[in-house]
C-alpha cells in the first residue's frame, strides 16, 4: 500500500473511474476506488477517512449524497472535501445548494476532460485560489433543437398509438426486472408522451404523459452521454422528493435510459416505476440499455413502416434511383423484398462473399445464411440471420469473416418502404480497427495482462457463469511489498521490469480458465472462477512462494501480500472485491508476505 494521503474514488463507470484514478495519482494522492456505497464504506472501515472523497451522485449502487451525509454524521470533527459528478443538470443542482451541509467543494459534470478533473482536484485540496464558477446545468439550447427537429421528422410527436410489439416490448422490460410499471415516452418541448407502458397508475396513466417540469424522464432525455438515471427511493432524494409523481405516489423507485435514434439523437427514454425502493445493479443497468436498443429498433419500425413512396411513375423512377445509389455504394449492401428474398447486391457485397450477384439474388434469408456461413468463424451470424421472418425487423450482428485477411464486421438490418410491402435493407462494415482498439484500451501495455477495464469486464462475465452454473468463484487481491521503494532506489525502468516479472509469475501459477489482470500501480488480480477460498488461498499460497523463489535482477527478491474472498451466496462481486482488499491491507499491517 501506498504511503501517500488516499482519495476514496466511487465510480462504477470503468472509463471515468480511470480518469480520476489518474487525475488522483498526478496530485500527489492514492486513490483508492469502490464501485458501490458498500465498497465504499468498506474501504473506510479498513482504511480511516480519506484525504478527499470524488463520487457520483446517483447510480447503480451509489448515492453520493447519503455517503456523504454519512461521513459528516459520522466524523463531525473532520471535513473531508468532496468532488461530486453526475451527468443529470438537476443532481448537480441540488447537489450545489447542499454544498456546506455535505462538504462538497466542486460539482462536476461526467463529460469534463482530464484536466478540469485536475482544477477540480486542487480546488477540493485548497492549492488552486481561484474559486470554480457556479455550475450552469440547463439545457444546450441547440441540441434541444436539434433534438426536436428530429422528433418531428420521425412522426412520433402526432403518434397516438404504439405498436403492438412495442406494447409487448415493455411489458417484457417490466418482467425483466420485476417492476409494477415500465414504461417508453418521448419528449415535446412541453410534455412528457408516453407512448407504450404497461402498470402504471395516477396521472401519468390517465393523461399518457405529464408536463414537462413534472416529468423524471426528462432528465435521462436531457443528459449529455448515453448515462442511466438510477433513483433507489425518490422519496428519500432531495432532488425528486417534492416532485408531484413521487408525491402522489406513483414513483418511489426509478430507473431509466435514453432511447437513441440510428443517428444517435436522443428522442426518449426507457423507464422501470415502482411504487417501492428499487436497487439496480451494474449488469442490471447493462441489460436495462439492452433492452433499449430494442425498444429503440421497434420505433424504427414503427416509424419506417408510416410513410409510402408517392404514385406508380414515381415510385419506379424513385426505385431505379435507390439500386444505382447503392451499386455505386462502397459500403456492402443487400435489398430484400417483401418477400422475404433477395431484391438487390452492390459489387461490395459480391467481393466480400466473393460470389456473383446472380448466385445471390432471389435467395431467401436461410440460404443467404447458408452461403455466409462457410466464410465466417462462427455461426452466430448467419443463426440470426436465417431466424429472421418477412415482418419488418431491426437486428445487428458481428462476426469475423475468413481471411486472408481475417476481418471483424459488423452486420445489420432495418426497416424500408418499398412499393409493393416493407422490405430490408442490409449493410455490412468493417469494424477491424475499432475492435482492434478495444483490445489496446482493456490491455495493460506494460505487462500485457487485462487493465482494470478488461479485468473489470471478465469478472462480469465469470460471476454471471458461475451463478448460471451454481459454482463458487474467488479473487486475490496482490500487492508488491515495499515498491516504492525499488522505484525510490533502482528508478521507474526496473520498477517496471518488476512489475512485468511479477504479471510472468502470477500467470503461470493459474489454470487457462483463470484470469490475471494489472488492477492499478502495483496491484493485481487473479480471478478464479469455479474455485472455493481454501482452494484459492492454495493458488495464492503458490504465488507467494514463487514470487519469493524468484530473483528479479538488479532489485533481488521481492514480496507480495495477498488478500483473498469468495463471492457469496447473492454472488456479489463488489462485496467480494471490497473483502479481499480489506484483508489485503490486514496482510500488509501483520508483516507483508502473507495471504489472508
Amino acid at each position: 500500500m501506498s504511503s501517500l494521503p488516499y482519495a476514496l474514488v466511487v465510480e462504477p463507470n470503468t472509463r471515468r473511474g480511470g480518469i480520476y484514478v489518474h487525475a488522483c495519482r498526478e496530485e500527489g494522492l492514492d486513490p483508492a476506488i469502490a464501485v458501490s456505497n458498500t465498497e465504499a464504506q468498506a474501504m473506510l472501515r479498513a482504511r480511516g477517512l480519506p484525504e478527499m472523497v470524488i463520487v457520483e451522485l446517483t447510480m447503480a449502487s451509489v448515492n453520493g449524497y447519503q455517503l456523504l451525509a454519512g461521513l459528516r454524521q459520522q466524523h463531525p470533527e473532520r471535513r473531508v472535501p468532496a468532488v461530486v459528478v453526475s451527468a443529470f443538470g438537476a443532481l448537480r443542482d441540488s447537489a450545489w445548494t447542499m454544498r456546506e451541509a455535505l462538504s462538497i467543494e466542486v460539482v462536476l459534470d461526467t463529460q469534463v476532460p482530464e484536466a478540469g478533473v485536475r482544477l477540480a482536484l486542487r480546488r477540493a485540496l485548497g492549492r488552486a485560489a481561484a474559486p470554480l464558477p457556479e455550475p450552469d446545468n440547463r439545457p444546450d439550447p441547440h441540441r434541444e433543437r436539434v433534438r426536436l427537429a428530429r422528433l418531428r421528422e420521425t412522426g412520433l410527436i402526432d403518434a397516438t398509438t404504439a405498436s403492438e410489439a412495442l406494447d409487448r416490448l415493455v411489458q417484457t422490460v417490466a418482467s425483466a426486472f420485476d417492476v409494477e410499471a415500465a414504461l417508453c415516452s418521448i419528449l415535446t418541448h412541453d410534455r412528457e408522451v408516453v407512448l407504450a407502458h404497461t402498470g402504471l397508475t395516477g396521472s401519468l396513466a390517465r393523461e399518457r404523459g405529464t408536463a414537462r417540469a413534472s416529468s423524471i424522464g426528462r432528465h435521462v432525455i436531457e443528459a449529455i452521454g448515453r448515462e442511466a438515471l438510477v433513483i433507489d427511493d425518490a422519496r428519500q432524494h432531495p432532488t425528486f422528493a417534492s416532485n408531484p409523481l413521487v408525491r402522489e405516489g406513483t414513483v418511489r423507485g426509478f430507473a431509466g435510459v435514453p432511447l437513441a435514434a440510428a443517428e444517435g439523437t436522443t428522442l426518449g427514454a426507457l423507464c422501470l416505476l415502482d411504487s417501492k425502493a428499487l436497487a439496480l445493479s451494474l449488469d442490471g443497468i447493462d441489460e436495462l440499455h439492452h433492452l433499449a436498443r430494442r425498444v429503440s429498433g421497434e420505433l424504427e419500425v414503427f416509424v419506417a413502416r408510416r410513410p409510402r413512396l408517392p404514385g406508380d411513375a414515381d415510385q419506379a423512377y424513385a426505385l431505379h434511383h435507390v439500386h444505382a445509389v447503392l451499386q455505386h455504394l462502397d459500403q456492402p449492401v443487400a435489398l430484400w423484398g417483401p418477400d422475404g428474398r433477395v431484391r438487390l447486391v452492390n459489387a461490395a457485397l459480391c467481393a466480400m462473399l466473393s460470389t456473383s450477384q446472380e448466385r445471390l439474388l432471389g435467395l431467401d434469408r436461410g440460404s443467404f445464411a447458408g452461403v455466409l456461413a462457410r466464410l465466417c468463424a462462427d455461426s452466430a451470424l448467419a443463426h440470426v440471420m436465417s431466424r429472421l421472418g418477412s415482418e419488418p425487423a431491426v437486428a445487428h450482428e458481428e462476426t469475423v469473416l475468413l481471411g486472408p485477411p481475417e476481418r471483424a464486421m459488423r452486420w445489420s438490418t432495418k426497416p424500408i418502404p418499398l412499393p409493393d410491402g416493407d422490405g430490408q435493407l442490409d449493410a455490412w462494415r468493417d469494424v477491424s480497427a475499432e475492435r482492434e482498439l478495444e483490445r489496446v484500451a482493456i490491455t495493460d501495455p506494460l505487462t500485457g495482462l487485462a487493465n482494470r477495464r478488461g479485468g473489470e469486464d471478465a469478472m462480469r462475465r465469470e460471476v454471471a457463469r458461475c451463478k448460471r452454473n451454481g459454482q463458487p468463484m474467488t479473487l486475490l487481491l496482490l500487492d508488491i511489498d515495499h515498491f516504492k521503494a525499488v522505484n525510490d532506489k533502482h528508478g521507474h525502468a526496473i520498477g517496471d521490469r518488476v512489475l512485468r516479472a511479477m504479471a510472468r509469475i502470477v500467470s503461470r501459477q493459474l489454470r487457462a480458465s483463470d484470469l490475471a489482470v494489472r488492477w492499478g500501480g502495483e496491484e493485481f488480480l487473479a480471478i478464479l472462477p469455479g474455485t472455493d477460498l481454501a482452494t484459492g488461498r492454495q493458488v495464492a499460497e503458490r504465488i507467494r512462494k514463487a514470487v519469493v523463489d524468484t530473483v528479479i535482477d538488479p532489485v533481488g527478491v521481492v514480496s507480495v501480500s495477498i488478500g483473498s474472498a469468495q463471492l457469496d451466496k447473492g454472488f456479489d462481486a463488489l462485496a467480494a472485491l471490497a473483502m479481499a482488499d480489506a484483508r489485503l491491507y490486514e496482510a500488509k499491517s501483520n508483516g507483508r508476505n502473507t495471504v489472508r
